[in-house]
C-alpha cells in the first residue's frame, strides 16, 4: 500500500506540473517538454545499454532528440526558420558514420535503438508542437493553443485512471505492463471491431457476379 500510496503522490505531482507548465505560457511549454525529452531519450538508451546488449553513444543522442524538440518549437511557433534543423541532421549523420570507425560488435543494433529512440521518443515530443502552436491565416500570426497538446494527455489520463481503478495491486508493481493491457481493452471499447464488416466489399462484388450486366451499371 505504501507503494502505491508513493506512485499516487507521485503522479498527481507530475500531473500538476504537467498541466501548469502547458496552460501557464509556451515559454514554459517548450521547457518543461525539452526537459521531458531529455530526460526520457536518456533513460530509453541507458535500459538499451544495458539489457538489449547495444552500445548507443547516449550523449549524442540525447542531444539530438532534444534539439528536434526545440527545432520543431522555434519553427513551428515561427521564431526560427526551416535550416534549424540541419545541426539535427548532421547529428543524425554523426551517429551512422562513427558506427563505422567505432569497431562495435553489433553496429547496426546500435543503429537501430539511436534511430528508434529519435522516432519513438523524440519524434513524438516534437510533435506537440505542431498542435500547440496554430498558424492564423486571417491575422498572419501563430497563437498559442495549450489545450490541444493537454488534450492528448488527457485521453492517455483516462487509460490510467482505468488501469489503477481495475487492477490496483498489480499496477502498483507492474503499471506500465498492465496500462498497455488496459489501452487494447478501452480501444476496443471505443471501436468495437465487427470482423463482418470486412467481408461488406467481397459481398457487393460477388452480387454483382450475380445478377445482369444490365441491372448493375
Amino acid at each position: 500500500m505504501n507503494n502505491l500510496v508513493l506512485r499516487t503522490l507521485t503522479g498527481v505531482l507530475f500531473v500538476a506540473a504537467l498541466v501548469g507548465g502547458t496552460v501557464y505560457s509556451p515559454v514554459t511549454f517548450t521547457a518543461l517538454f525539452g526537459l521531458i525529452t531529455a530526460l526520457t531519450l536518456w533513460e530509453f538508451t541507458g535500459i538499451v545499454n544495458n539489457h538489449a546488449g547495444a552500445n548507443v553513444n547516449r550523449l549524442i543522442t540525447t542531444a539530438a532528440g532534444t534539439y528536434l524538440f526545440f527545432a520543431f518549437a522555434g519553427f513551428c511557433g515561427d521564431f526560427t526558420p526551416s535550416r534549424a534543423f540541419v545541426p539535427y541532421l548532421l547529428s543524425l549523420m554523426y551517429l551512422l558514420i562513427e558506427e563505422l570507425y567505432l569497431q562495435h560488435k553489433d553496429p547496426l543494433r546500435n543503429w537501430a535503438f539511436a534511430f528508434a529512440a529519435q522516432v519513438y521518443i523524440a519524434l513524438g515530443f516534437a510533435m506537440l508542437n505542431v498542435l500547440a502552436f496554430r498558424y492564423d491565416a486571417v491575422t498572419g500570426q501563430t497563437a498559442f493553443e495549450w489545450i490541444f497538446p493537454l488534450s492528448v494527455f488527457i485521453f492517455l489520463l483516462r487509460f490510467i485512471v482505468a488501469a489503477t481503478a481495475r487492477y490496483p495491486k498489480q499496477f502498483a508493481l507492474t503499471g506500465a505492463a498492465h496500462l498497455g493491457n488496459i489501452f487494447v481493452e478501452e480501444l476496443r471499447t471505443l471501436f468495437p471491431y465487427n470482423p463482418g464488416s470486412l467481408h461488406f466489399f467481397d459481398n457487393q462484388e460477388s452480387s454483382r457476379s450475380r445478377c445482369p450486366s444490365s441491372c448493375c451499371r
